[in-house]
């Protein structure tokens, strides 16, 4: 049991995407594995700044009389520093200054992508200088920054990281007896995240072979992107569901997808919606970016295929040739989940910052 500072920017009543999954799952597996949390938590906005700075002396005054393990931080996915709130600097400077080793998840750097996103504009370059400002802060002062991949490490560069992938929360078996004839696809959908090639490839699937795909989106997205041409079609559905009711949604299908664009951005990224196909024993399909494409070949989790309507149709009708190496790979995703849970990144959490010479 340890004693630990756990911080994170979110409200902890909403989980809504995987900025909030991730540090949640966290905080539960801390609870589980029987750890006392010091837990600081909370939006940072213009609207809060007294109530938040107020907030952060009286914590860092009761951290002052208490002894703790370690010190772990979920930061949002913007910058943590905005120009007005430099008191959260100074807040872990002060945890710092008490001898806590400090971690750090760090969790993107899409910003180093302006061409890939096409981010431009002032408030662009300034984001960015604050998001410069904060990898220099957590260099300085965490003893350990985690990643989500080790490629990653090749635009972030620090000297000290540990892998803090994703994990899987539940571990469901697919006792599966024959085939449902459905796939599922849940993110967003835009031109990079493949829901074009996905959808003209079902398309091409569905001339000769009846097999569904559920599309799992937010409505906005899918008004304003979607390719309106599948729209009537009996293959096809979508939904915009989450919870209970997406679980339930993965239950009705075989296979999951993730055919994201292969470029620079995407080879180091590690989806959590692949862990979340992995808790549901789904056997995946994914396109061949670097290390989403690693981890389902290394643990034979599903298929890999390009980025091409004929190369993901290809992939989907293999799935779908032999129920025994279906089952097969839904095994193997039933024994990945069980070595993958947030206890376990957990373990991982403690190790390296509890350890004297990481």
């Amino acid at each position: 049991m340890a004693n630990i500072i756990y911080i994170n920017y979110i409200d902890m009543n909403i989980i809504d995407c995987g900025s909030s999954v991730r540090p949640v799952n966290i905080y539960r597996a801390m609870l589980e594995l029987g750890h006392n949390v010091e837990l600081i938590s909370g939006e940072i906005n213009r609207d809060n700044i007294a109530e938040r700075k107020a907030y952060l002396q009286q914590k860092i005054a009761e951290i002052k009389k208490n002894k703790y393990d370690f010190c772990y931080i979920e930061p949002m996915t913007g910058p943590l520093y905005k120009g007005y709130n430099r008191f959260e600097y100074d807040f872990i400077k002060e945890i710092y200054k008490q001898g806590i080793p400090i971690g750090v998840f760090y969790r993107d750097v899409y910003w180093k992508f302006s061409r890939e996103f096409k981010l431009k504009g002032l408030r662009t370059f300034i984001l960015s200088l604050f998001q410069r400002s904060d990898l220099r802060f957590y260099k300085k002062y965490c003893k350990t920054i985690f990643l989500p991949t080790a490629k990653m490490n090749d635009y972030v560069n620090a000297k000290n990281f540990a892998l803090l992938p994703p994990a899987c929360v539940k571990t469901q078996e697919n006792n599966i007896e024959s085939f449902l004839f459905r796939a599922i696809y849940v993110g967003g959908v835009s031109e990079t995240y493949g829901t074009q090639n996905l959808l003209a490839a079902f398309s091409k699937i569905n001339e000769t072979q009846k097999i569904g795909l559920t599309v799992v989106c937010r409505k906005e997205e899918w008004q304003k992107l979607a390719d309106t041409i599948y729209t009537d079609a009996d293959w096809l559905s979508v939904k915009h569901i989450s919870g209970d009711e997406l679980t339930a949604e993965y239950g009705k299908c075989d296979v999951a997808l993730c055919p994201l664009e292969k470029n620079k951005y995407y080879d180091f990224c590690m989806p959590i919606k692949l862990f979340e196909y992995i808790s549901m024993s789904k056997p995946m399909i994914v396109t061949d970016c670097e290390e989403m494409s690693k981890l389902v070949t290394q643990n034979k989790l599903g298929m890999v295929c390009n980025y091409n309507v004929e190369s993901i149709k290809e992939a989907v009708l293999k799935v779908y040739s032999s129920l025994d190496k279906y089952k097969i790979l839904a095994d193997n995703l039933f024994l990945f989940a069980n070595k993958n849970k947030w206890t376990d990144r957990v373990k991982t959490i403690q190790t390296v910052l509890t350890e004297k010479n990481a």
